[in-house]
């Protein structure tokens, strides 16, 4: 079985990072997720590449006003005994 492990994007001790929250199993799901929660993220980070490049923007500075970016992290196999989650209704991440 396919495991997509979901991400969430925080800022923690003033430094970006990435998260393992759970995990679906259908490609569909993943695809979605990266779709609904993503997007803006990718967008906003395309359309300020320059600034982020040079130092004037932070990724901090995004996160201190957006909440709820989620991702694909990583695909596997297997779960091990990582303790991840099901999530059973991607529209509820984060709630």
């Amino acid at each position: 079985m396919t495991f997509y492990i979901i991400t969430g994007l925080d800022l923690l001790n003033g430094r970006v990072e990435r998260l393992p929250i759970g995990y679906v199993t259908s490609k569909t799901e993943a695809d979605n997720v990266n779709n609904m929660y993503c997007m803006e993220y990718r967008a906003w980070v395309r359309d300020n590449i320059v600034d982020l490049d040079s130092g004037n923007l932070e990724l901090k500075d995004y996160l201190d006003v957006n909440i709820n970016i989620y991702e694909v992290g990583w695909v596997t196999n297997s779960l091990g005994d990582s303790g991840l989650m099901l999530i059973t209704d991607i529209t509820k991440i984060g709630l």
